[in-house]
């Protein structure tokens, strides 16, 4: 298997999930800056998971694009 080919409709490759992993990485930055700053400022827990809860809907979404990709 070449190493960009695209994976078939429903199926995914090691690739893809390489690449899901590594966009949750690069998107995970941002919501561990705005959790600092949840936290800087004294907030609740509730509040934080409403940054995580929104990070991992984002990597479910992009999996769930590379899933449906031909």
């Amino acid at each position: 298997m070449a190493k960009n080919e695209q994976s078939k409709k429903w199926r995914v490759n090691k690739a893809d999930l390489k690449r899901v992993a590594k966009n949750g990485l690069l998107f995970l930055s941002p919501v561990a800056l705005v959790v600092l700053d949840l936290l800087n400022r004294g907030r609740g827990l509730d509040e934080i998971l409403v940054a995580v809860k929104v990070w991992g809907l984002g990597v479910a979404l992009d999996f769930f694009r590379k899933l449906k990709a031909e």
